[in-house]
């Protein structure tokens, strides 16, 4: 989920001038923070133009923060220095981390008024950052949306649950996951089941099914019935 920080954490405000319009950096980062630096729905060349360019202004030094991705990191920093070929007065420090210290880091810069202009967290991190009103609202209509109501249409409840507040929109997502579960047909057979008529719908379903592709000698499983991939505490918690 891409957000913003909040103006006065911390940090003055800074202003320049854009086609004889002064605005501030909060302005600055509803455009270049939610759309410049990486909204994966939009190309560059889609998104720059619409951004307020301050060519021939102050310098403006800002800060972006996302996690490592091999896919998606490279796609990010690219549209990044587009973005500052595009604006050469603007200069976007970019740095990701590893998806387990990324939250602490920006929880860490909120604390010590060093937090990023813009990053991406996980939208867990959400109640967190709302509750202590250390995020800007985005403006929809540079995300594509004529309101919050159409931005809200776009997405599942349980995302515009984690990202609308008050009738504001904090956040938006770069991605959805798809989870896949994968069946071992001959698995099912052993134990007299159908892989495709008793195939579960529901999580009931689901226990019935392993109970009985189990296999479990005394106090130890040779074989689990079902099993989540859990290499990381963060997907236990979405399994949860």
């Amino acid at each position: 989920m891409m957000s913003a920080k909040k103006d006065g954490q911390k940090a003055k405000t800074k202003k320049t001038k854009v086609k004889g319009k002064e605005i501030t950096r909060r302005d600055f980062i509803k455009g270049a923070g939610a759309l410049g630096l990486g909204a994966a729905a939009f190309s560059a060349t889609s998104l720059l133009p619409r951004v307020p360019t301050a060519r021939g202004g102050p310098a403006m030094d800002l800060r972006f923060w996302t996690w490592e991705n091999p896919q998606q990191r490279p796609w990010l920093h690219k549209r990044i220095k587009l973005f500052m070929e595009k604006n050469p007065n603007v200069r976007v420090e970019f740095q990701y981390f590893t998806f387990s210290d990324l939250g602490k880091k920006v929880s860490v810069g909120f604390a010590t008024g060093t937090a990023p202009d813009g990053y991406t967290t996980g939208d867990w991190m959400m109640p967190t950052w709302l509750s202590r009103d250390l995020i800007a609202p985005l403006d929809v209509q540079q995300l594509g949306y004529n309101s919050v109501k159409d931005f809200e249409n776009d997405y599942p409840p349980a995302f515009v649950a984690g990202s609308v507040h008050n009738g504001k929109v904090y956040g938006y997502p770069i991605w959805f996951y798809g989870y896949l579960n994968y069946m071992n047909n001959n698995q099912y057979k052993e134990v007299g089941l159908d892989p495709v008529k008793d195939q579960p719908q529901t999580w009931a379903q689901l226990g019935e099914n392993a109970k009985r592709l189990s296999i479990k000698k005394g106090d130890k499983f040779e074989r689990q019935g079902f099993k989540f991939a859990m290499h990381a505490a963060m997907w236990t918690m979405m399994w949860a």
